[in-house]
């Protein structure tokens, strides 16, 4: 745009000192040619921008969906595996999807959660264990409902707990906290996590609950995820 303009401007300055006239019609002749290719060029970023947005909540929803599918079994039947199984030391990264819902009257099952959605999100975890700590990240975050990016990401800090009884014990817990600027999460959100690896380590799936900033205030927050290596 800069150096449309500038070839421009010099094409008029040569005509004025050449003596011809009509300067006055071909700057705005250029003028209006530089906005009319402004507004072409906003609303070609904004289709660009809104496509994105659209691909990445069908790519999460889909991803959600399939990795649901693979440990459902498991999960329905409380099939987890004895953290005293995992290994004694080395590190693993895992990734994978969570869903969310602002103020559910009732607990929903993680099933629902993930399914139906009011925000998706990444799930991104490093876990170490010989210290037996999982950080990491939920991030990537899309409203389900307009499919649109919003901005932000939680933290995460979890142990493992190697003597955790599955019986009736997690043996993931933690936290994961940040801001989250969207339609309807709009400040500090914070999460309590609870979980359990799956398939002997290669997969972690878990709750979250906790409180959320929203224009309308404070707002329970209920969420799911599953992530494999």
């Amino acid at each position: 745009m800069t150096l449309f303009r500038c070839v421009a401007l010099s094409a008029i300055c040569l005509v004025a000192a050449c003596g011809g006239g009509g300067g006055g019609g071909t700057t705005e002749a250029a003028a209006a040619a530089g906005a009319a290719a402004g507004t072409t060029a906003s609303k070609a970023a904004d289709t660009t921008k809104t496509a994105t947005a659209v691909k990445s909540y069908t790519l999460l929803r889909n991803e959600g969906a399939t990795l649901f599918a693979a440990y459902e079994d498991q999960l329905n039947s409380d099939r987890f595996t004895d953290p005293g199984d995992l290994p004694g030391s080395g590190t693993a990264t895992f990734d994978g999807v969570a869903g969310y819902v602002v103020g559910a009257g009732q607990s929903l099952s993680e099933e629902a959660l993930i399914a139906n959605p009011d925000y998706l999100s990444r799930v991104d975890l490093a876990i170490d264990f010989g210290a037996d700590r999982i950080t990491g990240s939920f991030d990537g975050f899309v409203d389900a409902r307009t499919q649109k990016e919003i901005k932000g990401a939680l933290d995460i800090d979890a142990r493992i707990n190697r003597s955790a009884d599955l019986t009736s014990e997690v043996s993931v817990t933690g936290s994961a906290a940040g801001r989250i600027s969207g339609s309807g999460l709009n400040g500090d959100v914070s999460l309590d996590l609870n979980g359990d690896f799956l398939s002997d380590g290669a997969a972690l799936s878990g709750r979250l609950e906790g409180t959320g900033q929203t224009s309308d205030g404070l707002r329970n927050v209920q969420g799911a995820f599953i992530a494999t290596d």
